[in-house]
């Protein structure tokens, strides 16, 4: 997503290191919120909701009855319910998964719309990529926490229908346009990250530089860390190519292309490239959810 305001999107460390972000706390609030309107998860406004009210639902629902403290708050509440989703969060997560990867990878190369080649080709870089996502840390903890949610979810929901028979409804508190607009987002956000994620493994191989390798540059676009990785890519293979005056280092001119002369603008036209460009479309259309659910953070 795009930042807001002035601040860091990401808390700064002591000595002001770069991060990879790999907990909630190290975003700040407002960015934070924001991120999980994204992916379909509005924990900051039910979480835990679902089983607070589940302890004593009678009592709950006597007090909603004549508090309109309650009531407002559930209002809330019954808004980001509408507009979450937890197909998209489960889609979302699914991207971390192997299996989803070395499914598409059997679909794919049986399909008879492609050239046999194509399709091969295809498979097998969707089982790169599977190959990829079983080395981060991060499906475990994103399944865990779905669980959670989950759970709490169903319970909310049990408690909304029983405010909807007792007269209470909030179906209507999100028109179905817009649910039919933020599903279609979460899927075209789904197929541009997935489109990512197969553009980066073809990053050429390079020794490890600017305090990085190629590996970590993996992990960090595997988090959607583009635009940083991006910069340290452009750095790393030059669309230009730096000028060594060999006569002044050698005392003349060189009569063959050497390393120094080498550029890589295939490169910067197929990969880097593209990347910023698919990275830009999943920020536009973050954009475009905020515009339907008529608030960020």
């Amino acid at each position: 997503m795009y930042p807001s305001g002035s601040r860091a999107l990401v808390r700064q460390r002591e000595g002001g290191e770069a991060v990879m972000i790999s907990r909630a706390d190290e975003l700040r609030a407002i960015p934070h919120n924001a991120a999980l309107l994204q992916i379909g998860a509005l924990s900051n406004s039910i979480g835990g909701l679902g089983a607070a009210i589940d302890r004593d639902p009678d009592h709950f629902f006597e007090l909603y009855q004549r508090s309109p403290r309650l009531r407002s708050l559930m209002t809330s509440a019954g808004y980001a319910w509408g507009i979450g989703s937890f197909e998209a969060l489960r889609a979302y997560i699914a991207t971390y998964e192997p299996a989803l990867w070395l499914a598409r990878a059997a679909d794919v190369f049986d399909a008879p719309e492609l050239p046999r080649e194509r399709s091969r080709q295809r498979a097998e870089q969707l089982r790169e990529v599977a190959d990829v996502v079983a080395l981060t840390d991060l499906r475990d903890r994103q399944n865990r926490i779905y669980r959670r949610l989950y759970r709490d979810g169903v319970l909310l929901a049990q408690a909304l229908r029983r405010l909807s028979d007792e007269g209470y409804d909030m179906t209507g508190l999100v028109a179905p346009d817009t649910r039919r607009s933020l599903a279609l987002l979460h899927a075209i956000r789904v197929a541009l990250i997935h489109e990512i994620f197969l553009l980066v493994l073809r990053i050429p191989e390079f020794s490890p530089q600017h305090g990085t390798s190629r590996d970590e540059l993996l992990q960090w676009l595997f988090r959607l860390d583009v635009e940083g990785a991006a910069i340290v890519l452009e750095r790393i293979f030059p669309i230009e190519a730096e000028e060594a005056d060999a006569a002044e280092q050698y005392g003349e001119p060189a009569d063959y292309q050497g390393e120094g002369g080498q550029t890589y603008r295939m490169e910067h036209a197929e990969v880097f490239g593209p990347l910023r460009s698919l990275f830009e479309l999943t920020r536009r259309t973050s954009a475009a959810a905020v515009h339907h659910a008529s608030y960020f953070g």
